[in-house]
């Protein structure tokens, strides 16, 4: 189970990194965006990666490093133009882009308990990708403004808080859709080179009132754009003693990247939970 103590940075040597990240899916405003900070050598430097779009085009990208940022801990955290802070440990945090005429700001309310992929039912997964960490399905609110534009922002989101040494040669990949009653949390690792079958996945279903629950499999596949961005995602999605799978198919209505080669990238999509609408998003996290 997390505890409050869960949100405090997390400490490690080398190429260790603490990150934490908001994020919202705004379809029908068509306002996305990611503000993603982690901590490096142990707070006194840090790199952020970050994402404003409108209406399905890129109005910002940050992709920077900052030395010497000394972020001591997530109550609040700045860098690069980019901003989070904890309003409410595990429930309520505020997060924000400044680039160019660009402004994001939001704030993400998680709507369950956190989703874990750091305890011992996630083993294997932690294992293979060098990470481990949680996450919060949220309704997200704020502002995007571009340049005399303002846009409000009533959508869903997600905060997560990850920490470790990403492993070489191993892709990350995270998804998740919210639907008015129900949250998904996918999290998976692949050795690049490998088939794309031989992803190791989790997959956690968060339900109103109640404790997040693991499923027992999960299938993904995914179509990608010529800049490795996905495209559409479908998943099949075991829980033990059903009778039949869960089924979720999304599609992109925003793509982005940051960092040199795409090492981040991102997309919006539109959700289809068993024949329910839901909204969410597909980050991949290229190999370091």
């Amino acid at each position: 189970m997390i505890e409050l103590r869960d949100e405090q940075p997390k400490a490690g040597s080398g190429a260790f990194e603490d990150t934490v990240s908001v994020d919202v899916c705004d379809a029908e405003r068509g306002v996305f965006g990611l503000v993603r900070i982690s901590r490096t050598n142990g707070g006194a430097d840090a790199s952020v990666q970050a994402v404003a779009c409108f209406a399905g085009q890129t109005l910002a990208t940050v992709a920077e490093t900052a030395p010497g940022a000394r972020i001591e801990s997530w109550e609040r955290a700045e860098a690069a133009g980019a901003w989070i802070e904890t309003a409410e440990p595990l429930r309520r945090w505020r997060a924000g882009l400044r680039a160019g005429d660009v402004e994001l700001e939001l704030e993400a309310r998680a709507i369950s308990p956190a989703m874990s992929f750091a305890g011992p039912a996630t083993a294997a997964l932690s294992r293979l990708a060098g990470v481990r960490g949680y996450e919060h399905p949220c309704r997200v609110s704020g502002s995007l403004r571009s340049g005399a534009t303002r846009t409000e922002v009533a959508g869903v989101g997600r905060h997560s808080h990850v920490w470790g040494k990403q492993a070489e040669s191993v892709e990350l990949r995270s998804l998740y859709a919210v639907s008015a009653d129900e949250a998904y949390a996918i999290a998976g690792a692949r050795i690049t080179g490998r088939p794309h079958a031989e992803t190791v996945l989790a997959a956690l279903l968060a339900q109103r009132d109640a404790e997040p629950k693991l499923f027992e499999e999960a299938r993904l596949s995914t179509v990608y754009d010529a800049a490795s961005r996905p495209l559409k995602a479908g998943l099949e999605l075991h829980m033990p003693d059903a009778e039949y799978p869960r089924r979720l198919a999304g599609e992109a209505v925003c793509e982005a990247s940051a960092g040199s080669g795409g090492a981040l990238r991102i997309a919006f999509l539109r959700w289809t939970v068993e024949g329910e609408p839901a909204q969410g998003a597909y980050c991949v996290v290229a190999p370091r």
